[in-house]
């Protein structure tokens, strides 16, 4: 049995919180790892341009665990329709076919 893990989730006492399957409470580590975000995003005149290589080979890495997959599969992007363009000019199109792309 896994031990009480309460200590994880910003849970007061006194609290019984059972509706995880709709809407779970987030991890505190979670929390604070979004905050810390948040806090990037609002501040990006200070950062690092010479550290995105490096942090989209860890986001690439760590993903492609997740999925069972290389770092090598997995092509990382500035946007999703950046990412869709890429592909689409990638893949060998015969007269009267279409790629169809989100709008």
């Amino acid at each position: 049995m896994i031990p009480n893990q309460r200590h994880l989730f910003d849970i007061p006492d006194g609290i019984t919180y059972l509706n995880s399957a709709a809407r779970s409470p987030l991890l505190r580590a979670s929390v604070a790892a979004g905050k810390a975000g948040i806090a990037r995003k609002a501040r990006p005149w200070e950062l690092d341009p010479e550290a995105v290589p490096a942090e989209a080979e860890t986001v690439r890495r760590l993903f492609a665990g997740m999925i069972g997959a290389t770092a090598e599969d997995i092509a990382v992007t500035p946007s999703t329709s950046f990412g869709a363009a890429v592909a689409a000019r990638n893949v060998a199109v015969a007269e009267g076919q279409s790629i169809l792309v989100p709008n």
